[in-house]
């Protein structure tokens, strides 16, 4: 059984819902989007999220008998784009009399403003502007960098998330036990990176082992030399130090 943040059943006819409209989306951007989100694994806030451009945006598919945009559903997913600097859109799914499956139920990208209903053409808001990452960006950025090492080393990532402050980060499993991790990034030219204050209770209470991963990001074309860090901009290269996972 799928769960969303507020414990709100994703049933069957809701998955569907949620690949017609993943693939709708991907098909209207031609291929330019960035796929930032695009997994029903558990836990999340958002049902995708993606970067077209120097915008990001998080995405809440709704579906009639499916998951509510109710209130307190509403106030965390709004809360979440917010940290991320993303653009709240909802994505209306609906099944007509007579469809096999369900379509978008709004015109073009089949996206609306979770706050006004407006309809949203996320290709007429991309500008040329330098937009810097929000901390959330490079938090996620450090959790793409963390699992992408371990599916390297063959361990098996079953879930993760990029939601500040919720931890652990990411469970996974290897040689039949169970992992967890708590992901902590931090901008360049820091040299330590923060650790959660109940990172020693989480040992205690989280079935599994627990680890540690500090990652510190960068600029592709900073130069590690000099004292002054150079922006970390949407779209543009990054690089990072991260050490491996620390065992807790």
């Amino acid at each position: 059984m799928l769960l969303d943040m507020n414990g709100q059943e994703l049933t069957d006819d809701f998955a569907t819902a949620w690949g017609i409209a993943k693939r709708h989306l991907a098909a209207v951007s031609q291929g330019s989007l960035v796929w930032l989100r695009a997994t029903l694994h558990e836990p999340f806030i958002t049902h995708l999220s993606f970067r077209l451009g120097n915008q990001v945006f998080f995405v809440f598919v709704t579906l009639e008998g499916g998951v509510a945009y109710e209130l307190g559903t509403k106030t965390m997913f709004l809360q979440a784009a917010d940290k991320a600097g993303a653009v709240a859109c909802l994505c209306p799914m609906v099944k007509h009399e007579g469809d096999a499956e369900p379509v978008p139920d709004a015109p073009d990208w089949g996206l609306v403003d979770a706050r006004t209903g407006a309809p949203v053409n996320p290709a007429e808001l991309v500008s040329d502007a330098l937009v810097e990452l929000s901390e959330w960006e490079v938090h996620d950025y450090a959790v793409q960098v963390v699992c992408g090492q371990m599916r390297q080393q063959g361990y098996t990532v079953q879930s993760w998330h990029s939601y500040l402050g919720i931890h652990p980060t990411i469970w996974y499993e290897h040689e039949g036990l169970e992992h967890w991790v708590v992901v902590s990034a931090q901008r360049w030219p820091a040299r330590d990176v923060l650790r959660p204050k109940a990172l020693d209770d989480m040992t205690k209470r989280v079935p599994g082992t627990g680890h540690f991963a500090a990652v510190i990001v960068a600029a592709g074309d900073q130069d590690v030399e000099s004292s002054i860090p150079k922006p970390l901009y949407r779209g543009q290269p990054l690089q990072v130090s991260f050490a491996g996972l620390e065992n807790l």
